[in-house]
């Protein structure tokens, strides 16, 4: 048994690694597609009637994406049969996240780091942006999965 990693949404890379394998899976990308937040206001004029519109500015958008982690297999399919297989393989999976994918700088932990992400769509292109992976948030678990969301930060503002 592994995850059945359902890209019907697009699929997602980030630092190169694929966030849709046997030990993983994003599982809805449609909130990668939108446009960013914008920053900036219009200006209003003392007794005149609306606004004066001001140019707006892309600005960071925060998103939080569905995702599992879990220990039937690794990331590169090979399945563990017994409970406490699957457990360590669940530590192993989330270990190698911490290491390659959770914020990292060298191999070091840190969340300022911005790792370089490409989002495949389902027609075929390719967007790319530089992304700060901020942490994993589990919402559900059990002895050996975790769901949850990724929570990402874009500093530009969208996938271009």
């Amino acid at each position: 048994m592994s995850l059945n990693s359902n890209t019907a949404t697009g699929e997602w890379f980030i630092n190169g690694i694929t966030m849709h394998c046997p030990a993983w899976c994003a599982l809805d990308l449609r909130d990668l597609w939108l446009l960013g937040a914008v920053r900036g206001q219009d200006k209003k004029i003392p007794g005149a009637r609306g606004v004066r519109a001001r140019y707006r500015r892309g600005d960071v958008t925060a998103l939080n994406i569905p995702f599992v982690v879990a220990g039937f297999a690794d990331r590169m399919g090979v399945t563990q049969c017994t409970r406490a297989a699957q457990v360590i393989q669940l530590q192993h999976n989330i270990d190698f996240l911490n290491t390659n994918v959770f914020s990292i700088t060298a191999g070091t932990a840190y969340a300022d780091t911005l790792l370089p992400s490409d989002l495949h769509m389902p027609d075929g292109t390719v967007r790319h942006a530089n992304i700060h992976v901020l942490s994993f948030t589990v919402a559900d678990s059990n002895l050996v999965a975790a769901a949850g969301t990724l929570n990402i930060s874009i500093p530009i503002g969208r996938y271009e």
